[in-house]
């Protein structure tokens, strides 16, 4: 759904993560170099810094999910609110350590999700609903995600 956040609560998101990366640079004191935070390339420097080492983008993976504003959209009342007409209930819930944030880089294949169902590939709820939300807009050279038409019948 386009638009469906509203800017300022993405770009929360992106200046925390555009945060984290500006600080594993300096603390290594790495030579790389890290534009000024704009919305379109909040990411600046992490292609560079996970060229000096990949380990270091599983360390802004982890410490992405513990910048407020992405929980506050994770959590946010617009998403509960299409939880509830989706699937009927006035008692949505957040799968406990069930959030996360999809880092796929361009030309790796090792960290991306193969084909998969959410129920059987995290254990959350039958019932469950997946919000897939873009940091950037997308483009086939990001590499969007993929649906498979009908998956969701067997179970």
């Amino acid at each position: 759904v386009p638009a469906f956040y509203e800017p300022t609560e993405v770009e929360l998101v992106q200046s925390g993560i555009h945060t984290l990366i500006g600080l594993v640079i300096e603390e290594l004191g790495l030579p790389i170099d890290h534009a000024p935070f704009k919305s379109e390339v909040f990411d600046s420097g992490f292609q560079e810094l996970i060229a000096h080492d990949r380990v270091l983008g599983g360390r802004i993976y982890d410490a992405v999910k513990q910048i407020p504003a992405f929980i506050r959209l994770v959590a946010s009342t617009k998403n509960e609110a299409v939880v509830r007409q989706v699937r009927g209930t006035n008692h949505p819930a957040l799968a406990a350590g069930g959030y996360g944030i999809r880092i796929d880089n361009p030309n790796e294949a090792r960290f991306r999700a193969a084909w998969h169902q959410d129920y059987p590939a995290q254990i959350r709820s039958l019932d469950g609903l997946v919000f897939w939300s873009p940091l950037l807009p997308m483009t086939e050279e990001l590499g969007p995600v993929e649906f498979c038409k009908g998956s969701h019948q067997d179970g």
